[in-house]
């Protein structure tokens, strides 16, 4: 069996760079062409996270960056009905239940990008220099703390032909979103309308574009981000879910006047519904909601299922399980701990409703997660 190739950032740009300065401007599939022909070195010496990447100035950040080793990997884009192709989260996450519902890398500079659209929500931040954003018949110019999310099946392609530029791009699997980010998507802010929107209305949303002019806080949770999608322990996914929620915090608590975005519209009774499901998912019933929200039993779970697509128990149960994820990867706890962790009064169903779910039960999950 053949050895994989892995290539860096470092290798890619000079590769970029050379065309673009000979006007022959590579595309995602001409480089993949051209860096099958570019002898590679032996796999780079593993990064650690010490000191934490938080900590590291914007060059010495960039150093970390640029030397992660990246597995070359034909480009897979699915044919689209629209004008422009679709990349699929299935192409970019591992199927593997144990994979990371996150990941960061740094934007190809030089690199002709082709007009596209994503299954996924998708990040720009730029740490350094400038860029141009085209989306949805627009060119919207970045500048350093920019940071913007783009809404699953909005078409875009990011122009950046500067070696000076440095733009981090982060991906959140839309499958698992709202698992991660139940709480976020609970507040009456214009950042959850716009999840909400996208999630639950499918709403054709394109962007909201926060200027964060390179906020500290933000800069260091976003660093210590891409160290812990590019590190593997039992722990990562809690610690990257827990930055990215601070940079949301942040970005609520400071940069909310000063946001672009699609009109949205806020759903106040909704946003408490899931909020009080988010509080007390393990021991919420629909009892509970009706009393907590003067709404009849029928209208909470047409609420429900108009805005989610789920019904009551299904919404509950996701919660449950994601918590169980946790709980499996960071503790030892048996399985009757958790069970009753979680709400289940019957340790044989959650690992039955578990199993359903995962396609492995709670003790294969553990073992398969732990030992990767």
């Amino acid at each position: 069996m053949p050895s994989r190739r892995f290539v860096t950032y470092t290798i890619i740009e000079e590769v970029l760079e050379t065309a673009f300065q000979n006007r022959s401007p590579l595309d995602i599939f001409g480089l993949y062409e051209a860096m099958k022909e570019i002898p590679l070195a032996s796999l780079p010496t593993p990064y650690s996270s010490d000191p934490p990447w938080g900590l590291l100035s914007d060059a010495d950040f960039a150093l970390r960056m640029n030397a992660i080793p990246i597995p070359l990997q034909k480009p897979q884009v699915h044919p689209a009905k629209v004008a422009h192709p679709q990349v699929s989260e299935h192409s970019i996450f591992s199927s593997r239940p144990d994979s990371f519902h996150m990941m960061i890398h740094r934007q190809y500079n030089f690199l002709h990008e082709l007009e596209h659209m994503h299954d996924y929500v998708e990040v720009y931040y730029v740490i350094q220099g400038r860029c141009t954003l085209h989306i949805a018949g627009k060119s919207l110019s970045l500048v350093p703390g920019d940071f913007i999310f783009i809404a699953p099946g909005a078409g875009h392609s990011l122009e950046s032909n500067e070696k000076v530029n440095f733009i981090l791009d982060l991906s959140v699997r839309g499958s698992s979103f709202e698992s991660l980010f139940l709480k976020q998507l609970s507040f009456d802010t214009v950042l959850s309308a716009f999840f909400r929107k996208i999630i639950y209305d499918k709403a054709e949303l394109n962007y909201i574009l926060f200027h964060t002019h390179e906020d500290p806080g933000v800069k260091h949770a976003i660093k210590n981000i891409a160290m812990e999608t590019s590190l593997k322990d039992p722990f990562n996914e809690i610690v990257y879910t827990s930055w990215t929620n601070i940079i949301f915090s942040i970005l609520l608590r400071r940069y909310h006047a000063d946001v672009e975005t699609d009109p949205l519209l806020l759903n106040t009774d909704f946003s408490r519904i899931l909020a009080y499901i988010s509080d007390h998912y393990d021991t919420v019933t629909l009892d509970d909601l009706s009393d907590a929200f003067n709404y009849s039993k029928p209208h909470l779970c047409n609420l429900i299922k108009s805005y989610t697509g789920r019904t009551f128990t299904s919404l509950v149960n996701q919660q449950k399980l994601y918590k169980a994820e946790i709980l499996l990867t960071s503790t030892d706890f048996p399985m009757q701990e958790i069970a009753e962790i979680i709400g289940f009064t019957s340790v044989d169903y959650f690992i039955r409703l578990f199993k359903r779910t995962h396609d492995m039960t709670p003790g294969q999950y553990r073992k398969t997660h732990q030992c990767a």
